[in-house]
């Protein structure tokens, strides 16, 4: 579910306000680096695209990891990754 929509997962295991504002953070430079590549691409420059889709990126990376710890957590495990 979070690897689709980043920050349901965190809704889903107890981090309400941590999840919503994680999907805003990454729904909305999405939206801005999508639109820029397909609604109008003649408007959005490639600075403002690649910047937008960087975030976005990081933001999904991020919220993969805060899921991954809170579930964790939440199980009663260490969040730390033992190799």
């Amino acid at each position: 579910m979070n690897l689709i929509a980043p920050g349901t997962g965190l809704i889903a295991v107890g981090r309400p306000w941590l999840g919503v504002a994680t999907a805003i953070l990454f729904v909305t430079p999405a939206e801005i680096a999508v639109g820029g590549i397909w609604i109008a691409p003649a408007t959005v420059s490639t600075t403002i695209i690649v910047g937008c889709s960087v975030f976005a990126l990081t933001v999904w990376i991020t919220a993969q990891w805060l899921v991954f710890t809170a579930s964790r957590r939440a199980a009663g495990e260490s969040a730390t990754i033992q190799l």
